[in-house]
């Protein structure tokens, strides 16, 4: 008979797939061609401009779009990891770190297979320095969150259910 998962093991799946999930949305746009994903940043280009009335470049728009999906992926890497058992201690938020850069260079790996596309050195570093920084942003946040909970729970002598 198979032990039953605990809210624990269903929180570190839950969250495991967001980032399963992200990662889906990442390779779904690396693998549009290169003149799909040109259609896409051209359409962005002008919303961007019909809301703020500046003329982006495209390359700025898809550098943009680079720095957006790797900050998304780098949060929701770390909140994921955060649900890893403590012992672990902020190895965590380095493997975190280390998820987002590899799939970093997965994906750029992988537009080189894709027709109109290429792999970019500077993209998998773009990416890496996004998702690194999301990671990094969102562990400080999350120990700060956990001392103030902790110091009101020593106050108030409630201790949090979690």
């Amino acid at each position: 008979m198979m032990k039953k998962a605990g809210p624990g093991g269903v929180r570190i799946v839950g969250r495991g797939l967001v980032v399963v999930v992200w990662m889906a949305v990442i390779f779904a746009f690396s693998a549009q061609t290169g003149g799909d994903s040109g259609g896409l940043s051209q359409w962005a280009a002008g919303i961007i401009e019909s809301i703020t009335g500046i003329d982006v470049p495209i390359v700025v728009v898809r550098k943009m779009a680079h720095v957006t999906v790797y900050a998304v992926l780098g949060v929701a890497t770390a909140w994921w990891c955060r649900t890893w058992p403590q012992r672990w201690g902020r190895a965590r938020a380095v493997m975190a770190a280390a998820i987002v850069v590899a799939y970093a260079c997965f994906d750029e790996l992988h537009q080189t297979f894709v027709a109109g596309r290429d792999g970019r050195l500077f993209d998998i570093a773009l990416d890496s320095v996004a998702g690194v920084i999301a990671v990094t942003l969102f562990w400080w946040a999350s120990e700060r969150w956990a001392r103030r909970r902790e110091a009101r729970s020593e106050v108030t002598g409630i201790r949090s259910s979690r």
